[in-house]
């Protein structure tokens, strides 16, 4: 494993201090100090006005396919790792390095995520329907409102004040971008070149899927989707980059690798007659 270059450590050092601003409106948000920005509405905006459903995919689904990816990248990368013939501690260690690299991406990703909904506070496509308006209070369609009229339960009424952008977008958007990168880095083997392929596009199906299905179940407007997978997936851009720094190994044996990931070993038989000329 390489000693983290300058360009490396500029990067660790960008993820760190990123991760710490955006877990702060996290942290505020979850302790109850800060609440979503109240906006008002337009009385009969009908993309407000979609009934209230169930998830298709739940927040704790997402998780357990979250941890499943962390899971898979770390006994890929101790396959790889063994095949390039490191020693154990090298082996768990780089294991490590991509398997949390990942986790981390993802906490990060959904801090910046969560801090953008609480200050945005855009409405969600069931918003009216949770609402509940007050029925003494007379809507004429058009008009703006901007006092509370809700009377339905407070913490889902909080929740659908939450739109922008999707969590559940975010977190797909990121595993996919960093797995997919991951696998394209990491297994060259030509042999695995299909089954490679078949994962990732089931990967970025599996995203787009899970997408959809936040606007199918009335739970994000488009734009909140397409803004937590750009999210997601720049998180994810940037984690792989920060891991392949990591993780590149050094010295002469590494200056070139074959299609299975491995050292060269006609790289290294090179370098030992040039030592040998040199005598």
């Amino acid at each position: 494993m390489a000693t983290c270059s300058a360009k490396c450590s500029a990067l660790v050092v960008v993820c760190i201090v990123s991760y710490v601003l955006v877990s702060l409106p996290l942290a505020l948000g979850l302790l109850g100090v800060w609440e979503p920005r109240r906006q008002g509405f337009f009385c009969g905006d009908e993309s407000i006005s979609l009934p209230y459903v169930r998830d298709t995919v739940s927040f704790g689904a997402m998780l357990g396919v979250s941890f499943g990816g962390v899971v898979v990248v770390a006994i890929v990368e101790g396959f790889c790792a063994k095949r390039r013939g490191l020693k154990r501690s090298a082996i768990l260690l780089e294991s490590l390095i991509c398997a949390g690299m990942l986790l981390f991406i993802m906490a990060a990703a959904m801090s910046a995520v969560y801090g953008m909904k609480l200050s945005m506070g855009a409405l969600r496509p069931h918003f009216l329907a949770v609402c509940e308006v007050n029925v003494t209070f007379t809507c004429t369609p058009g008009d703006y409102v901007t006092e509370d009229v809700c009377t339905g339960d407070a913490d889902v009424i909080r929740d659908a004040r939450s739109s922008f952008p999707s969590g559940h977008a975010g977190i797909a958007g990121c595993l996919a971008a960093y797995v997919v990168l991951y696998l394209q880095t990491r297994v060259r083997n030509k042999s695995w070149v299909v089954p490679r392929v078949v994962v990732q596009v089931g990967l970025v199906t599996g995203a787009v899927y899970v997408m959809g299905s936040r606007v199918a179940d009335h739970r994000h407007h488009l734009a909140d989707v397409i803004g937590g997978a750009v999210i997601g997936a720049a998180f994810g851009v940037g984690g792989m980059s920060v891991t392949q720094e990591l993780t590149n190994p050094t010295g002469k044996s590494g200056a070139s690798q074959d299609t299975d990931g491995h050292f060269s070993a006609r790289q290294g038989a090179v370098d030992e007659l040039s030592e040998i000329s040199k005598m």
